[in-house]
């Protein structure tokens, strides 16, 4: 994922925000979506979740090796609040 630094008026509005805002341009013209980082960590989570069912993941538990749900949970967590290069 790349990033872009937003000058001080931008980052002003987009701070605080707690729901999903679409991004235009001058002429109207959609750039994108801005998530703020709580709603873009519960989405990834969501979409995890959605991937595996409860069952599978009991029958995986079981098995030798792996690691839990709140391990993966937190290795999520970690990479989401880490540092990131831009590319």
């Amino acid at each position: 994922m790349s990033n872009i630094t937003v000058d001080e008026p931008l980052c002003s509005l987009l701070t605080g925000l707690e729901h999903p805002v679409e991004l235009w341009d001058e002429s109207g013209q959609p750039l994108g979506h801005f998530l703020p980082a709580s709603l873009y960590r519960d989405l990834l989570y969501a979409l995890a979740k959605a991937e595996v069912s409860d069952e599978e993941l009991r029958e995986r538990k079981l098995e030798p090796g792996g690691v839990s749900t709140a391990e993966a949970l937190a290795h999520l967590e970690s990479i989401i609040r880490s540092p990131r290069q831009a590319s």
